[in-house]
């Protein structure tokens, strides 16, 4: 479970795109987008900005 929250963790704060995070971790480019997705849910933030902001506040980065 810490591996795919470490995953999420970074590629909500990544700029690169969905395709590029995905294939650095050798996941599908939709796995990354429904981490993306699941991660701004429960912060309760609308953007990957956002979510970069949030994580950065909590000391999650």
């Amino acid at each position: 479970m810490a591996y795919r929250t470490s995953r999420s963790q970074n590629s909500a704060v990544s700029p690169f795109s969905n395709n590029a995070i995905a294939g650095q971790l050798h996941l599908a480019e939709g796995t990354v987008r429904n981490y993306l997705s699941n991660a701004m849910r429960k912060t309760q933030t609308q953007t990957r900005h956002e979510a970069a902001r949030y994580a950065r506040e909590h000391d999650w980065l």
